[in-house]
């Protein structure tokens, strides 16, 4: 949580509580709850058909629960509290003859701001993603990574208080996922809460304080990503130094600086000073928030897979 959070006594920004939404005979979600406070950033993860899509449209209203309920800024969805509300789909929809200046100021004025305010915060918005310069070329000559840059800042016109991006990072060389990171990170110490969803874990290593991991419309793990590393270690340790630690008896086995201990660290340590082995650094292995995924949400061996995955999209009629 950041210093700009609000305290924990005011409502979440964002509430679902026992969400449940199905297409037909398929369970897309299945009493799914979370909650996102002010300043937060949330990773919302999960394979493809896990539900994470269908989460984010129900989150900004544009579709409806079979079951539970939504709250925004700690009340039902209503016209004003979704128009503090900043979204980025994961199918984007530019017009490709549209100028990005006069489309983030068309965008602004949506939100309720009068058309010189607006106007000011395109221009601020283009030049935070490096597109001050084409601010009147056409939309469709643009690259696909500054169409991308394009769509973050549309998503931050108005300043929303709470922001959901899914798949924010597509397209987006590695100089400028820097610069989306930096542009959220900035809008959280604002006081803004982000819900992400992406498959690209190391930005959520980097960025999220918890996470949901859902898979075939369920909750397969949730909390601070700190906690959900440390319950997923192994008890392995990450050891650096000089000598060959990996001949040592207490030591099951050895993947590089990580070793698999027969029994517990004193041990470990003590048969080290008696070899003579000069010890500069320890600490546990704490898995990536990659191999927990993926070990969480692959099937057993000789499991069958033929079970479908939930449907992340929604039938168009539904999205008008």
């Amino acid at each position: 949580m950041t210093e700009a959070a609000d305290d924990a006594s005011l409502p979440p920004l964002l509430e679902l509580r026992s969400v449940t939404k199905r297409y037909g005979a398929r369970t897309a979600l299945d009493a799914i709850s979370l909650q996102l406070r002010a300043g937060e950033i949330f990773g919302l993860l999960g394979p493809n058909g896990a539900g994470k899509t269908t989460l984010l449209r129900i989150a900004v209203d544009l579709l409806r629960p079979d079951a539970g309920e939504l709250l925004l800024f700690g009340r039902r969805p209503g016209p004003s509290a979704l128009g503090r509300i900043g979204y980025l789909p994961e199918e984007r929809g530019l017009p490709t003859r549209a100028r990005p200046l006069e489309m983030l100021t068309y965008i602004g004025e949506l939100k309720g701001a009068r058309r010189d305010k607006a106007r000011v915060q395109a221009r601020g918005l283009l030049r935070r993603v490096q597109l001050d310069g084409r601010d009147r070329s056409r939309i469709g000559e643009l690259s696909k990574g500054n169409q991308q840059k394009i769509q973050i800042a549309a998503a931050l016109m108005g300043e929303p208080r709470l922001l959901l991006v899914d798949e924010p990072f597509s397209g987006l060389d590695p100089v400028n996922r820097a610069l989306a990171i930096e542009l959220f990170q900035e809008s959280s110490r604002n006081g803004c809460a982000l819900l992400i969803s992406t498959h690209q874990l190391e930005h959520v290593e980097l960025l999220c304080q918890r996470i949901l991991l859902l898979h075939q419309g369920r909750a397969l793990l949730t909390g601070a990503v700190a906690e959900v590393r440390a319950r997923h270690a192994d008890g392995s340790v990450l050891v650096r130094g000089q000598g060959d630690f990996q001949s040592l008896h207490s030591v099951l086995r050895a993947d590089g600086p990580r070793l698999f201990l027969r029994s517990g660290f004193d041990v470990f340590l003590r048969e080290a000073l008696d070899r003579g082995l000069t010890l500069t650094s320890f600490e546990p292995a704490l898995p990536t928030l990659e191999e927990i995924f993926v070990r969480a949400v692959s099937p057993p061996a000789g499991a069958s897979d033929s079970v479908p995955p939930a449907d992340d999209d929604a039938p168009r009629a539904e999205l008008l």
